[in-house]
């Protein structure tokens, strides 16, 4: 499982890298995503519910969208 977890945040990570040509944003995302795993117990069902765990997933989502929308790198005008 481990492997699993960790080819997908890697890959998550190099997209977010190739997006943004700075190596700051994906450490960042890491760090939070370090920062929320020690945060929560391990079984988070008892703590939120089902319906409080797809909450929780959904707004994760919507948040990372939005910073990725929102700090989107400035494309360089092209010289003609």
């Amino acid at each position: 499982m481990q492997f699993i977890d960790a080819s997908i945040g890697g890959l998550a990570y190099a997209w977010i890298y190739y997006r943004h040509r700075s190596l700051w944003v994906p450490i960042v995302a890491h760090i939070l995503n370090d920062v929320l795993a020690f945060s929560f117990p391990d079984d988070w069902r008892p703590l939120f519910g089902d319906g409080g765990l797809l909450v929780l997933a959904v707004g994760a989502i919507l948040l990372c969208v939005y910073i990725l929308t929102k700090y989107r790198p400035i494309k360089s005008a092209s010289v003609p």
